[in-house]
């Protein structure tokens, strides 16, 4: 009987997701030639073209999009056999922060990774900016927090790091330098928002403000539009919000993102969230 390699549907399916073989590399941390190794394999496993390629993107074929949600499902119950044979015995409620630049669309994703390979923790889950989840941490008000990491807190995890970028619409055109740069950001005082105002005013480039929100949602909303450019972390972008390749943009800083709280089952989650978070590892 021919039996099939899950590892080789986890490349297919990374591949689904970014469209992009390099994309798919970074969030598995192996080369686009292994990647690419590990397709061709499964194409001839297969016996069918699974994807269709071009200088920018790939594409499913019609094999392809038949087979991704059978894949999908495949390493969901890989996935789910694993953790109810090693998921530690850990339970009780557990309230969570989660720094909301932070793969923001990929949060409902990463919250049911947790509850399959700890199903006995009861997650209550806190959204917000890194100095109002440290805050509720000192406060007693949350048991854990992911956030911006600090040297000197010393209950601190690194989890890995965020390259923040320049970021428009999909379909959105390149900044016109000529016009104001329209800048949409969270409300200040904000981390990627300080970066951002900070670069552009010492590039000497002419902006402003035209959003101002209080939830990335509605930034990556806002931006998904074509109704102004932000700054996200790398880990934020997908199809519909895109990086901006201008010279008159510099590159920006890398954010490292920690786990931090002195509870005790710090060391389990930070394992959980270091396997499902799209960072560059620390």
């Amino acid at each position: 009987m021919k039996t099939i390699d899950l590892d080789l549907l986890l490349c297919f399916v990374t591949l689904a997701e970014t469209k992009n073989f390099t994309e798919a590399g970074k969030r598995l941390h192996r080369s686009q030639s292994a990647i690419s190794v590990r397709l061709h394999k499964l194409e001839q496993l297969i016996g069918h073209s699974l994807l269709k390629r071009n200088s920018r993107r790939v594409e499913l074929t019609r094999q392809g999009e038949k087979l991704l949600p059978k894949a999908t499902q495949l390493l969901t119950a890989g996935g789910d056999l694993l953790a109810s044979m090693q998921a530690p015995q850990i339970s009780g409620p557990c309230r969570i922060g989660f720094l909301e630049y932070l793969s923001p669309q990929n949060i409902p994703r990463i919250i049911k990774a947790i509850q399959r390979q700890l199903p006995q923790v009861e997650l209550e889950v806190h959204l917000g900016l890194s100095r109002h989840l440290t805050q509720k941490l000192k406060n007693g008000e949350l048991d854990l927090t992911l956030a911006l990491h600090e040297d000197s807190n010393t209950d601190s995890i690194p989890l890995g790091d965020d390259q923040l970028v320049w970021v428009k619409g999909k379909d959105t055109s390149v900044p016109n330098f000529q016009k104001p740069f329209l800048l949409s950001m969270l409300e200040a005082p904000c981390f990627y928002r300080n970066a951002a105002e900070a670069t552009l005013k010492e590039q000497g480039i002419n902006f402003k403000v035209n959003l101002t929100a209080n939830s990335i949602f509605a930034v990556r909303e806002y931006i998904a539009s074509g109704l102004g450019y932000s700054v996200l972390g790398g880990s934020s972008l997908d199809d519909s919000v895109v990086p901006i390749r201008h010279p008159k943009l510099p590159p920006l800083p890398t954010m490292k993102i920690s786990l931090m709280g002195q509870d005790s089952r710090r060391d389990v989650f930070h394992k959980v969230l270091q396997d499902n978070l799209q960072l560059t590892k620390a």
